[in-house]
């Protein structure tokens, strides 16, 4: 899967970018590895928010996390993604 990460206001950690690649290998697992995604982390005031956009042929999952830090922000946002990802392979299965 091709990703890209943009960091707006923040910086971007080694273990950061190693947590997103993980968790876009399983969304790719589910949605194939065709998929493009692109991942953008920013910050607002005390707030640190994650935002996922991941484009499949068929289909196009965005979803949004906020949190006190960019990992928990991040793994919300992942969370929300993957179950998007199941529901619609669920959905197109059935």
């Amino acid at each position: 899967m091709e990703v890209e990460f943009t960091a707006r206001q923040v910086k971007i950690s080694k273990a950061l970018r190693t947590q997103a690649e993980e968790g876009l290998h399983r969304i790719a697992r589910i949605m194939g590895k065709t998929a493009r995604a692109s991942i953008t982390f920013s910050a607002q005031r005390h707030v640190q928010i994650a935002e996922l956009s991941v484009q499949a042929r068929s289909q196009t999952i965005v979803s949004t996390g906020k949190a006190d830090s960019l990992e928990a922000a991040l793994r919300q946002t992942i969370e929300h993604a993957e179950n998007q990802a199941l529901r619609f392979r669920d959905r197109r299965l059935a």
